[in-house]
């Protein structure tokens, strides 16, 4: 019992290799940190990618005024300019929102990417997210009506094409008309047009 107390004593008081010990620790530490420089890195060039790829994505979709499904058009630019797996991320969920007036699109993306070295210390993935936001301008338009007005247009096409063209012109400036810059011109194939004494 007494050798065993000896051995303790003298085991505690011996300092060989405890500068092995400390650098041991400071590598290890220094490779920990390395490595979550590393995915940090790697976290912030992909979001940065996912960023610009949602911006091209929300361009796209703020100019389809027309179409009915902005989530379609959203994931299809965006799968051309952030493809999956880029850089080891995942999008996981797109969200556009258009507002009433139409006039201005959000678009949020979430996006994961696996982890390499903080995977070590229990952080398997990051979420990476971006999100941009399109506000819709029109600027008008300018709209030319070609219409035959020769003799062969006699009798119910004559009737049909004015009353198509009436048609046209208030669709254009009814209710959800594209803005107040709207020109229209008519273009006869004859020598002229009865626009009506009334318009100028």
């Amino acid at each position: 019992m007494q050798r065993l107390a000896r051995f303790l004593r003298r085991f505690a008081r011996d300092d060989e290799g405890v500068v092995f010990i400390i650098v041991a620790a400071a590598a290890l530490a220094l490779v920990g940190s390395v490595g979550i420089a590393v995915d940090v890195g790697r976290s912030q060039m992909a979001e940065n990618k996912l960023q610009n790829a949602l911006d091209a994505a929300g361009l796209a979709a703020g100019a389809s005024i027309n179409t009915t499904d902005l989530t379609q058009v959203v994931n299809k630019y965006l799968a051309l300019n952030f493809a999956q797996g880029n850089l080891g991320a995942t999008i996981t969920e797109v969200k556009p929102v258009l507002s009433d007036d139409g006039k201005l699109l959000n678009v949020t993306a979430t996006a994961t990417l696996n982890t390499t070295f903080m995977n070590i210390f229990g952080h398997k993935f990051v979420t990476l997210r971006a999100e941009t936001e399109i506000t819709r301008t029109n600027k008008g338009m300018e709209l030319a009506l070609v219409l035959d007005t020769t003799g062969s247009m006699k009798g119910s096409k004559l009737s049909a094409l004015k009353n198509a063209s009436k048609d046209l012109l208030d669709i254009l400036f009814g209710e959800e008309t594209v803005g107040d810059n709207l020109w229209v011109g008519v273009v006869p194939f004859s020598q002229a047009v009865n626009i009506g004494n009334q318009h100028t």
